[in-house]
């Protein structure tokens, strides 16, 4: 990590991350799975968004709009079907995984946009 702002990035997600530990831990065994499939889901939308940013990085300008929003469309039904998939098969505490989910999403999901706009930010400059 070269700066301090990828530091406290890097201490965030870890904090995050051993708070969700700690909290399935602590939880009963039935709401425990699904705290931990909602937490890794919240997490899998945020990895498909950056994916696509990286596969998208070098699409010129008069494009990127069409391949945004048809990412992002692509992205939530992916993301739709698998919590309807796991909410409809799961053998889990709905309210843990659907709490834990959103939990997870919103998160990770405020740490993208940061980095997001620190690299915007920085490019400005430049």
């Amino acid at each position: 990590m070269s700066n301090p702002f990828q530091s406290k990035i890097a201490v965030a997600l870890i904090s995050f991350a051993a708070l969700f530990f700690v909290i399935f831990l602590l939880l009963p065994t039935h709401a425990s799975s699904g705290w931990a499939a909602g937490y890794l889901l919240g997490f899998l939308a945020v990895v498909l968004h950056y994916v696509m940013a990286l596969l998208t990085k070098k699409i010129s300008e008069q494009y990127i709009m069409r391949y945004y929003f048809v990412g992002l469309f692509v992205r939530f039904l992916i993301v739709l079907g698998l919590f309807l998939l796991l909410i409809t098969s799961g053998k889990f505490d709905h309210l843990s995984f659907t709490v834990s989910f959103l939990i997870s999403y919103i998160f990770h999901s405020k740490i993208d946009m940061i980095i997001l706009n620190e690299k915007l930010t920085n490019q400005s400059v430049k």
